[in-house]
């Protein structure tokens, strides 16, 4: 089922194709010298002696990719105020650099206070990268 075009009309079970993004090392190193300083996030050679083998995005910010996205897409003019809960997040393989990330939301359960958006990234590097249901809450009812 193709996603709307230009407008924030999905309804639920309807899929929004999300992205390309190109992550660069640059991308990478920058957050992760922020919010998640793990060897493997910031030196590419002491990531290659790592159990992921080259330098990764962390897992957090490949969950912000995911809501940069979102945020780029149609879905991106719904009334979202803010992310009311994370659930069945997955981190399936990591995101390296030069990956090109896209992958698709699916509009899932929503209620009069949340509006629920089933999220999976991948590359094509790699496949499958990240799933996750991300409830945000509505703007109207904040």
């Amino acid at each position: 089922m193709p996603g709307p075009s230009s407008r924030s009309d999905a309804v639920s079970g309807q899929s929004t194709p999300l992205g390309p993004v190109l992550v660069t090392e640059q991308m990478i190193v920058h957050w992760a010298r922020a919010f998640d300083p793990l060897p493997f996030h910031l030196d590419r050679q002491a990531a290659r002696q790592s159990l992921l083998g080259d330098l990764a995005a962390s897992g957090w910010h490949t969950v912000g990719l995911a809501l940069r996205l979102i945020k780029e897409s149609p879905l991106g003019t719904l009334p979202l105020t803010g992310v009311a809960g994370v659930e069945n997040l997955k981190w399936l393989r990591p995101v390296f650099p030069d990956d090109r990330v896209s992958g698709e939301a699916r509009r899932g359960p929503e209620d009069t206070q949340t509006i629920s958006l089933v999220v999976t990234l991948s590359t094509p590097r790699s496949g499958p990268v990240l799933s996750a249901t991300v409830r945000f809450f509505r703007s109207e009812h904040r």
